[in-house]
């Protein structure tokens, strides 16, 4: 299974290179879709909250204090302040962790780029 997984990949790189030597349009596309990349793996994103029901809060706390060592009160003080970016400096694949999350336990929020 290994092997033609491999030699796929191969051949579809190939295919690829060759589309990109032989079109400019080609090549333009794969290089904003590399710098789209990049940008998903540096640390731009946050998660905005948007909306905290009161029955969640106790858990947004909860996780707050676990995972971002915040207190009671800087995350109460997000949570009366929303819509407002909660967290920053995550990358794009951490920052959607956290939203599906965050929306398990009912809370709504959103990926935002946060510089």
């Amino acid at each position: 299974m290994g092997i033609f997984k491999f030699f796929g990949n191969y051949v579809k790189h190939q295919t690829i290179q060759n589309l990109a030597d032989s079109s400019g349009f080609a090549r333009d596309l794969i290089r904003i879709n590399q710098i789209k990349k990049r940008e998903n793996a540096q640390n731009i994103f946050g998660v905005k909250l948007e909306y905290v029901p009161e029955t969640s809060e106790e858990e947004l706390v909860s996780v707050s204090s676990e995972l971002f060592n915040m207190t009671k009160d800087q995350t109460l003080k997000y949570v009366t302040a929303t819509p407002v970016v909660y967290i920053k400096e995550l990358d794009n694949d951490t920052a959607r962790e956290v939203v599906k999350y965050l929306k398990s336990i009912g809370v709504q929020s959103s990926i935002t780029k946060a510089r």
